[in-house]
Formats: C-alpha cells, structure tokens, sequence
C-alpha cells in the first residue's frame, strides 16, 4: 500500500520472506485496493492531522483510507495518506469526516505503472 513496488522495492523472484503472502497476492490477482496518495487542503487555520485520521469519500459512506504523515504547506496542509483506489478514481476525499475539509490530489515524484509492479 505505501508504493514499494512502483519503486522496486519488492522483489517478485526473491525466496521466503515476511509479507511474502502479500506480495504474491498481488502478483497472481495483479490488484491493489489501496495505495499511497499525496493530497493538499488549501486552508490556512487547519492544524496538521495526526496519523491514523480518517478520510472520507462520497463513494463510500465510510471511511476510505487514512492520514500517514502531513505537514504545514505554503497556504494549507500537504499529506501522504493511503486511500482505496475507487475513491481516489473519484477524487472527492474529506479530511476527518465526510463534510471534513477538502482534500485535491496531487501527482507523486514517480509513476505509478501497474503493469510494471507484476512483472515476473
């Protein structure tokens, strides 16, 4: 979920290890539900959320992911948080709860290739 193997950091030829249950789930399915996004909220007053704080889609009548790191940006907030993929597709995710501050998508310093992340 926090983009590991768009950055090779999974191997999909190495032997036994820890997670290795996950990572072959995602090369034999080839899905991911969930990823690390990087979003902004464009409110001077807000006070940096903590990690694990909930964020919140209209997709979904629940919560769709959560806060992993954030910090104060120029005129707002930037953070890092893993959110379902559909929700993210949509692009209408709130901070806290679902009438919580908005929050916009912004692009990774990398691409994200899922054909990539499966390959054997």
């Amino acid at each position: 979920m926090i983009n590991l193997q768009a950055l090779g950091g999974v191997s999909f030829k190495k032997g036994c290890y820890t997670g290795q249950e996950i990572v072959a789930r995602m090369q034999y399915l080839g899905k991911l539900k969930r990823r690390l996004h990087r979003l902004a909220a464009q409110s001077a007053d807000a006070e940096v959320p903590a990690p694990g704080l909930e964020l919140y889609s209209p997709v979904h009548g629940s919560s769709v992911g959560e806060v992993a790191l954030a910090a104060s940006a120029e005129g707002g907030l930037e953070l890092l948080a893993v959110l379902q993929e559909d929700a993210a597709a949509d692009g209408r995710i709130f901070l806290g709860s679902p009438d919580g501050l908005p929050l916009t998508l912004l692009d990774l310093p990398y691409t994200l290739d899922a054909d990539r992340e499966i390959q054997r």
